[in-house]
């Protein structure tokens, strides 16, 4: 319960950011499918993923024409034994004119070794978003 209420806050709190996910890349209804994904901030040896994230913002801008960075977000779940594990993440949103999931988790599980990465899809209507000078 405390995860789906978790969900709902960030989506919530995502939706009052201007320009949310970059772009916002839609449909030509007005329609794009928002993913909401994690990527662990240190591999399992320790090191820091700081090169691979720089390497994926690229990628998404490639991907998706956009993307936003929602910093550090630590992480818990229970695995099939009942065993308890916690992680420090790094949280992103990336809109798509369409579902872009398949290509988000072959990514992330090549380039961060992630067997079954955490990522949630939803379909949205823009409702506008703010305006940024290129950088």
């Amino acid at each position: 319960m405390r995860r789906i209420i978790g969900v709902f806050f960030v989506l919530g709190w995502i939706s009052l950011l201007p320009g949310a996910a970059g772009s916002f890349a839609q449909e030509e209804d007005g329609k794009a499918h928002v993913h909401f994904f994690v990527v662990p901030a240190k591999s399992p040896d320790g090191s820091s993923t700081q090169a691979a994230v720089a390497k994926m913002k690229e990628y998404l801008l490639n991907l998706a024409g956009g993307y936003t960075d929602l910093g550090k977000s630590e992480g818990g779940w229970v695995d099939s034994q009942g065993m308890v594990f916690r992680r420090k993440n790094i949280a992103f949103v990336v809109s798509a004119p369409r579902d872009i999931s398949v290509e988000l988790k072959q990514y992330i599980s090549e380039n961060f070794g992630e067997i079954s990465p955490y990522l949630l899809v939803w379909e949205a209507q823009e409702g506008g978003r703010g305006q940024a000078e290129a950088s």
